[in-house]
């Protein structure tokens, strides 16, 4: 699982995406929640200066007090902007060009939850999309909208969500829907569009729990993982 930074996440407890990824500020130090899942911890640096993680090909720069550039080798670019204890990521640039921006005009909790996505090639003014987004009395984004002329003019998403605050359905525009049941925040069975169920199993039940099998409803596809306690090795 390892996903209890989100939690409280806007798309349903431990739902992460691309638009998703921030750093929290731990002591002197940030621990980079990435899209794939791993976090990655590195010093807090000095306004102007950069950290280069060649593991990972990461080039992080301290821009200002509250802003920090994070470079993906040449390919691209993310800006994260300071709310409170966590730097949350407001633009994604590509190298040709095209690129995303990201706002959190909405609050809950006293925590920012994103509002609004704006795409763009080349100059922010160039246009291509601008999608808005609208969440309910727990922070829980519920709608993904296009938006033209400052009004919302047809709807690509729905999402709700249970009591836990897990994300238990997902539309697409047209209505097909992907549906999900947890134990513990932790995915137990799933539909996608078609229906087509999957389960799954865990080893144990806290934010470090582990899957060890997923099989579809009519038995097939069944598989089964098992965990190396002393290196980071997984058996299929």
């Amino acid at each position: 699982s390892r996903l209890s930074a989100y939690d409280q996440g806007a798309l349903g407890a431990r739902w992460i995406t691309e638009f998703t990824t921030r750093f929290d500020l731990h002591g002197k130090g940030l621990v980079f929640h990435d899209a794939d899942g791993r976090d990655h911890s590195y010093a807090l640096q000095p306004v102007g200066q950069a950290h280069y993680d060649a593991i990972e090909n990461l080039t992080l720069v301290r821009v200002t007090e509250n802003t920090l550039l994070l470079c993906r080798g040449f390919e691209r670019r993310e800006s994260y902007v300071r709310h409170g204890d966590r730097f949350l990521l407001a633009q994604i640039e590509l190298r040709n060009g095209a690129g995303v921006m990201l706002h959190h005009e909405y609050r809950h909790a006293d925590q920012p939850v994103l509002s609004d996505l704006i795409t763009y090639q080349g100059d922010l003014n160039n246009v291509h999309l601008h999608l808005g987004t609208m969440i309910d009395d727990h922070g829980h984004l519920t709608g993904l909208w296009e938006i033209r002329d400052s009004a919302p003019v047809r709807q690509l998403a729905a999402y709700y969500y249970d009591a836990h605050g897990d994300l238990i359905n997902a539309q697409d525009e047209n209505g097909a829907a992907w549906s999900y049941q947890y134990q513990h925040h932790l995915i137990t069975r799933y539909t996608d569009r078609t229906q087509r169920g999957m389960n799954l199993q865990w080893q144990g039940t806290g934010p470090d729990a582990k899957a060890v099998r997923e099989w579809a409803d009519d038995g097939s596809f069944d598989t089964r993982l098992e965990w190396d306690e002393n290196i980071r090795l997984t058996y299929v």
